[in-house]
């Protein structure tokens, strides 16, 4: 049980973060983009449990109110129009600042696993 605990208390920290990275890097002037993706997505939404052990981290790029918010990403024009909007790609941009806490959790769960295996066979 404690171990599950582990896995959602470290799929909610990611989740956060990627939150906060999209929010921060969306488009301002478009209306309520910004307010509609913050209020939309919380953990409850981007912590999804798959079943069967899985599990996924969602974020919706346009959420009910601000549907437009999904042309933004991925870039829907050409790069020479984009070129001079960072906004473009602003969830894309967000998943690779989580990287490396994608990196660490996925370390800790593996020796989590070792660890298991390991009592079990001293079990035997």
């Amino acid at each position: 049980m404690a171990t599950n605990i582990f896995y959602k208390r470290e799929l909610d920290k990611i989740a956060k973060k990627l939150k906060t990275l999209a929010v921060a890097g969306a488009p301002r002037k478009t209306g309520n983009l910004k307010d509609k993706l913050n209020s939309y997505n919380t953990l409850a939404k981007m912590v999804v449990d798959r079943g069967g052990g899985r599990a996924a981290i969602e974020f919706e790029t346009g959420p009910p109110g601000a549907k437009y918010g999904q042309f933004w990403n991925p870039p829907a024009t050409s790069k020479s129009r984009t070129k001079n909007r960072p906004e473009f790609g602003f969830a894309d941009k967000a998943l690779g600042g989580v990287d490396s806490e994608i990196d660490a959790y996925v370390k800790e769960v593996e020796a989590l696993i070792v660890l298991q295996i390991q009592a079990e066979l001293k079990d035997i």
